[in-house]
């Protein structure tokens, strides 16, 4: 991943060509479903996702949770945190979470875990062009992984998975124009409903800056994001891509923003924040010395948006870096604050899902 030198006004010249995804739902017709279990191979739902076989053909349905379209130059990114499949027989187990949709580079991301054990975000379908939408294909990687958990030679990447519908529902006021002027600020919404954040802010005060600077670690933004150094501290500034909040938390997106801390010795970034309110902990796509560890949690998240790195974020820090011992999970990193804007609770169009 290269670090940018950042454009103060790159996020509003790209709101100009981007209209964020609000909800709507991906449904993938499994053609492959006489093939798997005819090697004994079971599909199963994981999360909010549904597997109907009323039509003979089993249909996985996702929700969307959130996402972007490109007006000038085509193509979708479409999320669809908390859900999944799970492919599993007698010798092992494929789990498949979180796909990330982009339209525009023909692939499917996902958070996968292998008899349990997480792998990492990964590029696991190919999208490729068929009569009723697109058709997936394993990425070669991703059939080999799956015929190596599940002991077959049969999955390559040649074999069709299914075909995917996508049908997301894009925010009606941003035609065109910039979302963040014609969305007003909506208060949280009723008990047991669930509003889409369709745009914002999160500015994080970087309280470690000085600590940072005297171990000899720069920092620099990525993407999107910016950097504020007119005050006491500096503030790095993301912009919200997606999300949801309700009555438990809210969860929001940080697609194509991140950070980066280098030094003479190596090179940690950290990408995409997840931010998990009703869990209180930051997920990111990591990267250490531009080789992907995959979708970690790198932040806990304690009282009034305190941030300090997980135990295992530190210690990849601290060896990437050659800093020793010297950033720990104790060591306070600085503080988040959340400017979520949001649209109003009934945008479900009567999909029957809250995100």
């Amino acid at each position: 991943m290269s670090i940018t030198t950042n454009n103060p006004f790159g996020y509003l010249l790209s709101s100009l060509n981007e209209q964020p995804i609000l909800t709507g739902k991906t449904s993938v017709y499994l053609t492959s479903a006489g093939t798997l279990t005819s090697l004994g191979v079971s599909v199963e739902q994981l999360g909010t996702a549904t597997v109907t076989s009323s039509g003979g053909t089993p249909v996985a349905n996702f929700p969307i949770t959130g996402g972007t379209r490109d007006l000038l130059n085509g193509g979708e990114v479409v999320t669809h945190q908390g859900s999944g499949l799970e492919l599993k027989d007698s010798t092992g187990t494929v789990g498949l979470t979180d796909f990330t949709v982009d339209t525009q580079n023909g692939v499917i991301d996902a958070n996968v875990t292998l008899d349990g054990e997480l792998a990492g975000n990964l590029p696991v379908f190919d999208l490729g062009s068929g009569v009723f939408g697109p058709t997936l294909t394993l990425t070669s990687a991703a059939a080999g992984a799956v015929d190596q958990t599940l002991g077959t030679s049969a999955i390559t990447s040649s074999t069709t998975i299914g075909t995917a519908i996508v049908s997301p529902l894009i925010n009606p006021y941003s035609i065109g124009t910039p979302s963040l002027q014609f969305i007003s600020p909506m208060p949280p919404p009723p008990l047991g409903e669930t509003a889409p954040i369709v745009g914002g802010d999160t500015a994080v005060t970087l309280g470690s800056a000085s600590t940072l600077a005297e171990l000899g670690v720069a920092v620099k933004t990525l993407g999107f994001a910016s950097l504020d150094l007119s005050g006491l501290l500096p503030v790095a500034n993301f912009p919200i891509t997606g999300g949801s909040e309700n009555a438990a938390g809210d969860l929001i997106l940080h697609q194509g923003s991140g950070l980066a801390l280098g030094n003479l010795v190596g090179m940690v970034s950290l990408s995409d924040f997840f931010i998990d309110t009703r869990n209180d902990v930051v997920d990111a796509n990591v990267s250490l010395n531009g080789k992907s560890a995959g979708n970690l949690a790198v932040f806990n998240l304690g009282t009034k948006g305190a941030l300090t790195l997980t135990a295992g974020a530190a210690a990849a820090v601290d060896k990437t870096l050659g800093l020793g011992t010297a950033i720990t999970s104790m060591t306070p990193i600085g503080n988040a604050t959340p400017g979520v804007i949001a649209g109003p609770p009934t945008f479900d169009a009567g999909l029957g899902h809250n995100a």
